[in-house]
C-alpha cells in the first residue's frame, strides 16, 4: 500500500497524473499494442487519420522557453472544448538540465528548446535542414529531411533577408540575422551595433538602429528581425535595408528531400524536429550519415546504444505509427518498424522525457515537464490554410499598374504599397521618359544639350540621378547632397513628373486652373504649377477634397501616375 502511495505521489510530482482531458471516442481508431522491441517491453499506437483528425504541435505555456507538465500540455490543443484528444507523444529535444528551483531567465537558465517548430503553417522554433515528422492541413502525416527556411521581401522580391533562424538568439555571433516572434516571451539584450525591425501585418512599424545594449522584449501582436552589425553593411551595399513603412511578404519554404512530396510540404500545417532518422523510404537508415552524422558524436544518440527512446512515423496506408520504447537501440526500432509495414519514421526526444497518451490516459508516463508534444486532436471544424501575404498592387491601382509592369525594373517590381525613394523614382522616371519619346536617356540629354559633367553630389554617384539632375527633372536636397533614400512626397513628385514632361518635348504652359482642394495652403509654390496642369490634364482627379501634398508617395502611385500619362 506504501509503494501505491509513494508511486502515486511520485506520478503527480513530475507531471505524468492521468489529466482531464476529453478522449476521441471513434471505435478504436487508436489502436495500442504492448510489443517487445531490442527484448525490452514497449508500447506501440496505430492511428488511422480520420477525416476530423488533425496534429497539433503543442508548446509549453504556448511559448517556446518554458516546459509544462506534460498534462496541461495535452490540455491546450483542446482549449477551445469542443476538440477531443486522440492521442499523444513527446516532442523534440529541450534543455531539460536547467535549475527548476531558480528564475528563468534568457540565456542563463531557461528549457531551451533545440528542435524546429511549426505551427499553423509558420516557423516558430529554429529552421534549417534536420530530420522532421509533418501534417498537411489537408490530413496527410508525413516523415522526411526537409530544409525549413523564411525569407523577408522588403518592397517586393529584390529586397529579401533570409534570417539564420526563428526566436534563437546568441549575442555572441556577430554575423547573426535572427527573426523572433511572440513565441520568444523572455526580455534579452541585443549586442552592440544590433538593429531591431519591428514588422507588425506585413509592414515595418519601427525600426530602432541603436537596439543593441538595451534591454528588448518581443511585441505581443508584432515579429521581430534582428540585424547584427557584421551583415549589416552588407544589407545596406545590397539596398536591401527595410525602411519604415515598407511592405513585408513573409515566406516560409519547406524543402522535402523527396522532391515528389514538395506540393505536400508546401502545404504543411505542422512539423516537428526529430533526432535520428530511423526508416526512410521503407529501408533502415539509423545508421545513414546523410540524416544522422549529427547525432553520431553523442554516445546518448549512438545508432546501436539501447535506452528508453519515442518514435513516430507512418505507415503504407498513412496511418501514423507512434510509440515507446523501454530499452533499445535505434537501429532495432527501425527493425520492428520496417516489419510492421512503417515507410518512414524518426525519433523524438527519449529518456525521462518519453510520453505517450492514447483514450484518456498515459500509456507511457513521462519522468519530467516537457517543452513540446505532438497531439493528434479529433476537430469539428476543418482546419483552412490561413491566407498568404500577396505583394500585388491594391484594387484601385492593379489595372493601371499591370499595364506597365514591363517597364518597371526588377528592384521596382513588386513591394507596392511601400513609399517611394527619390533614387527609385529616379528610375522611374527615366523608363517613362525613354517610353514616351522612344529615345534612350543619353538621346534625351543630348537633344536638351546636357552633360553630367560638373553634376555631382556627395552621397550617391548613380549615372540616372546625375542625368536627370542636368537634365532639371529633379535637384539636390542642399548641401550638395541627393538624399536617395529619402521618401518623396506628393507634391515633389508632380514637380518632377512636369519637368520630365518638359524635358522630352511636352508643352506644360497650360496651368490656368484653380485648384479645388481644401489644403490649397499646404502646397509648396514652387509645386503649385506644376500641380495646375497635372489637374488641368486630368492626370490628377481634380474632384477631391484634399490633395495631402505633403504625404509620401507609394510606389503603386508613382506607377499609376506613369501609366496614365503613357495613355494620354
Amino acid at each position: 500500500m506504501k509503494k501505491s502511495i509513494m508511486a502515486l505521489a511520485l506520478a503527480f510530482a513530475l507531471g505524468a497524473q492521468v489529466p482531464a482531458v476529453p478522449a476521441a471516442q471513434d471505435g478504436g481508431q487508436a489502436v495500442a499494442a504492448a510489443v517487445r522491441i531490442g527484448g525490452s517491453g514497449a508500447q506501440v499506437l496505430t492511428i488511422n487519420m480520420l477525416s476530423d483528425y488533425t496534429v497539433d504541435v503543442v508548446t509549453a505555456y504556448n511559448g517556446v522557453q518554458s516546459d509544462e507538465r506534460a498534462a496541461d500540455l495535452i490540455n491546450r490543443a483542446v482549449a477551445d472544448g469542443k476538440s477531443s484528444v486522440v492521442a499523444a507523444i513527446n516532442g523534440g529535444f529541450f534543455n531539460s538540465y536547467y535549475d527548476a528551483g531558480k528564475a528563468i531567465s534568457f540565456p542563463a537558465n531557461f528549457p531551451q528548446n533545440s528542435s524546429a517548430i511549426v505551427q499553423n503553417g509558420r516557423i516558430i522554433n529554429l529552421g534549417g535542414e534536420q530530420n522532421v515528422f509533418g501534417f498537411t492541413y489537408d490530413g496527410k502525416a508525413k516523415v522526411d529531411r526537409v530544409k525549413m527556411t523564411v525569407d523577408l521581401c522588403f518592397r517586393g522580391e529584390y529586397a529579401k533577408i533570409t534570417p539564420w533562424d526563428v526566436n534563437r538568439y546568441n549575442a555572441n555571433d556577430a554575423s547573426r540575422v535572427s527573426l523572433f516572434t511572440p513565441k520568444f516571451t523572455l526580455p534579452f539584450t541585443p549586442r552592440a551595433g544590433s538593429v531591431a525591425v519591428t514588422i507588425k501585418d506585413n509592414r515595418v512599424t519601427a525600426i530602432d538602429e541603436n537596439a543593441g545594449g538595451k534591454t528588448m522584449t518581443i511585441p505581443k501582436d508584432a515579429v521581430v528581425l534582428l540585424i547584427h552589425a557584421a551583415p549589416l553593411e552588407e544589407i545596406k551595399k545590397q539596398d536591401k535595408m527595410p525602411r519604415l513603412g515598407d511592405t513585408v511578404d513573409i515566406r516560409y519554404t519547406y524543402a522535402p528531400k523527396k522532391t515528389e512530396d514538395a506540393a505536400l510540404w508546401a502545404n504543411m500545417k505542422t512539423i516537428a524536429e526529430g533526432g535520428r532518422m530511423l526508416v526512410w523510404n521503407g529501408k533502415n537508415v539509423a545508421r545513414d550519415t546523410s540524416f544522422n552524422a549529427k547525432f553520431d558524436s553523442d554516445s546518448k544518440q549512438s545508432a546501436t546504444g539501447k535506452a528508453q527512446r519515442s518514435f513516430i512515423g507512418v505507415n503504407k496506408s498513412g496511418e501514423v505509427v507512434m510509440g515507446t520504447a523501454s530499452s533499445a537501440s535505434f537501429v532495432e526500432i527501425a527493425d520492428y518498424l520496417i516489419g510492421i509495414g512503417v515507410t518512414d519514421a524518426v525519433n523524438m526526444d527519449g529518456g525521462a522525457s518519453s510520453m505517450l497518451y492514447s483514450s484518456g490516459s498515459f500509456v507511457t508516463s513521462p519522468g519530467r515537464k516537457l517543452a513540446t508534444a505532438l497531439v493528434i486532436v479529433k476537430r469539428p471544424q476543418k482546419e483552412i490554410k490561413p491566407p498568404v501575404y500577396v505583394d500585388e498592387p491594391s484594387g484601385w491601382a492593379k489595372t493601371w499598374v499591370d499595364s506597365i509592369s514591363s517597364l518597371l525594373p526588377p528592384a521596382l517590381s513588386g513591394g507596392y504599397q511601400s513609399n517611394i525613394t527619390r533614387a527609385e523614382y529616379v528610375r522611374v522616371m527615366v523608363e517613362f521618359m525613354q517610353k514616351a519619346s522612344g529615345d534612350s536617356i543619353d538621346v534625351i540629354a543630348a537633344k536638351n544639350s546636357v552633360t553630367t559633367a560638373g553634376i555631382s553630389f556627395s552621397d550617391t554617384d548613380n549615372f540616372l540621378i546625375r542625368v536627370c539632375a542636368a537634365l532639371g527633372v529633379m535637384s539636390g536636397t542642399g548641401n550638395g547632397q541627393f538624399s536617395p533614400d529619402r521618401f518623396l512626397t506628393r507634391q515633389e513628385a508632380f514637380v518632377m513628373i512636369r519637368n520630365a514632361l518638359s524635358a522630352i518635348g511636352v508643352d506644360t504652359s497650360d496651368t490656368e486652373i484653380e485648384l479645388p482642394f481644401k489644403d490649397n495652403a499646404d502646397i509648396y509654390p514652387g509645386a503649385l504649377e506644376a500641380i495646375q496642369y497635372l489637374v488641368k490634364s486630368g492626370i490628377i482627379d481634380g474632384s477631391a477634397q484634399y490633395f495631402y501634398p505633403k504625404v509620401e508617395l507609394s510606389r503603386e502611385m508613382a506607377y499609376v501616375i506613369v501609366a496614365k500619362l503613357l495613355a494620354e
